[in-house]
């Protein structure tokens, strides 16, 4: 005689039963679960194009409210909000829920984009790109929100839909905003990201409904427990630290030295205040609290330690990145003005490389972490490649000034002076000179043209004192010719 059991009712540690949790991990996808994924890449595609549309035409954006030196914190504002409210986010949304965390993210996505589109000076665009930044912070939560809603087995054809969204903004974000400059104007790049949050707020009020049995609210507890059962002090001193450490990492190397107490004073508060006493107070703290992050995330090295290493290596892609892109981008620097073809294909396969390793790190973690701790998983690698790729930044423009300073400087001022631009106006002018040669593709129908109008004036000559030559003849006089 065969005995047999069946177990029914078995309680689970997300708050459902066993048969709960086999039926949803066997169930196909339908419609309802397609639209929710729909809602969450839209979510993320808004994330996407409130970075990529302003920092392809940041030079145009700077010739609209400026000039101001300061125009590339436009974009560093939005990589420190975003790393610091990641994985403070991905928590609160294990415990409170994720949907009103979108809302809240695309709302301040629009309010971003509506103070960036009016304003009027550098200021209100870094403001604006700070909104956009804690906006970014709260939308990138997608694809932990995407996991919730499908079974494990297809976690990874969801990001890749998610990812298929999410391509007007990262893969042609440059040229859209070009060609809204060219038909309009740059405050278009905040309309069209204002319209996208708005599309996504309607998106996931109407379709994003995370399923039941996920159990947000374990023991009975309600809203109002949970929140007093929050890690204050880790919030403090995660959320603070890296701020602080990160405000100090983009003053390094512009506008202060690295070795100025304006710089290194942040820098290292904030240093031991998330590298070494939120460590601690997470391992040593009350365990009858809701950890920001709980030791037990740590346990698994090989899915969560390692894809957490390699996200922060991923981040710092400007200067390192993982050893396949690394070897592309190195042969890239073989490319020049006449090989543009060559540029193009190596760095759209290091860009490849970069995607795939960001896409697998997430899933790779989410896996390796419990079910109540998937969105904090998916903050903390968010947050750990937003950090790296501050750092990256930080090094990248501290190498690129000494280069500036120690070579190009000397030999480029030369070359202007003598072609009739004032010696005071030489700092100005390289730093714009170099942001544009970040972030806009064709420098030289900018640059160029305004500085044939500057020395057509008569009071400037070269260095200073002689005759103004031209540049370049417009081309209605070469075509004369």
């Amino acid at each position: 005689m065969v005995h047999t059991e069946t177990i029914e009712g078995v309680p689970q540690d997300n708050g459902g039963s066993y048969n709960e949790v086999q039926d949803y991990e066997s169930r196909s996808i339908d419609l309802r679960t397609i639209l929710g994924l729909l809602a969450l890449g839209v979510t993320y595609e808004a994330c996407v194009f409130s970075l990529t549309l302003p920092a392809a035409i940041l030079l145009t954006i700077n010739e609209g409210v400026g000039p101001s030196n300061n125009i590339a914190w436009a974009v560093t504002s939005w990589a420190l909000a975003s790393a610091v409210v990641m994985t403070i986010a991905g928590r609160c949304g294990d415990i409170f829920g994720r949907k009103n965390f979108f809302l809240v993210g695309n709302l301040l996505g629009a309010v971003g984009c509506a103070i960036a589109s009016r304003a009027t000076t550098a200021s209100l665009i870094i403001l604006g790109g700070a909104f956009l930044g804690l906006s970014a912070g709260l939308q990138q939560l997608a694809f932990a929100a995407a996991s919730e809603i499908v079974p494990k087995k297809n976690r990874g054809q969801s990001f890749a839909f998610m990812s298929l969204v999410s391509i007007p903004g990262s893969s042609f974000g440059g040229p859209i905003a070009n060609q809204l400059v060219a038909q309009g104007s740059w405050k278009w790049a905040y309309y069209v990201c204002l319209i996208v949050n708005v599309v996504a707020f309607i998106l996931i009020l109407v379709f994003y409904w995370p399923p039941d049995f996920l159990g947000l609210h374990p023991d009975g507890k309600t809203r109002r427990q949970q929140f007093f059962e929050l890690d204050f002090v880790g919030l403090l001193l995660f959320g603070g630290g890296l701020t602080v450490f990160l405000v100090g990492i983009g003053f390094g190397g512009n506008p202060y030295p690295w070795t100025s107490a304006v710089v290194l004073a942040p820098t290292i508060i904030g240093g031991l205040f998330v590298f070494v006493a939120f460590p601690l107070w997470e391992v040593y703290g009350p365990n009858n609290i809701a950890k920001l992050c709980p030791p037990r995330i740590w346990q698994d090295i090989r899915a969560v330690v390692v894809p957490l290493v390699v996200s922060f290596t991923g981040g710092m892609a400007l200067i390192t990145q993982l050893l396949k892109a690394g070897v592309i981008l190195g042969v890239n620097a073989t490319s020049n003005e006449h090989t543009p073809a060559r540029a193009i294909v190596l760095v759209g396969l290091a860009s490849l490389m970069i995607g795939a390793t960001n896409c697998m790190s997430i899933l790779i973690v989410q896996l390796g972490a419990r079910d109540e701790d998937i969105g904090l998983a998916t903050g903390l690698v968010n947050s750990v490649r937003a950090t790296g790729g501050a750092i990256g930044v930080a090094i990248y423009s501290s190498l690129l000034t000494n280069r500036v300073s120690s070579t190009w400087a000397k030999d480029i001022g030369r070359a202007l002076t003598q072609a009739g631009l004032p010696a005071a106006s030489l700092t100005p002018f390289l730093s714009l000179a170099i942001i544009a040669a970040l972030f806009v593709a064709d420098v030289d129908k900018r640059l160029t043209k305004q500085v044939n109008i500057q020395l057509a004036r008569p009071h400037l000559g070269g260095s200073g004192n002689s005759k103004a030559k031209v540049l370049h003849e417009p081309e209605d006089q070469c075509n004369r010719h």
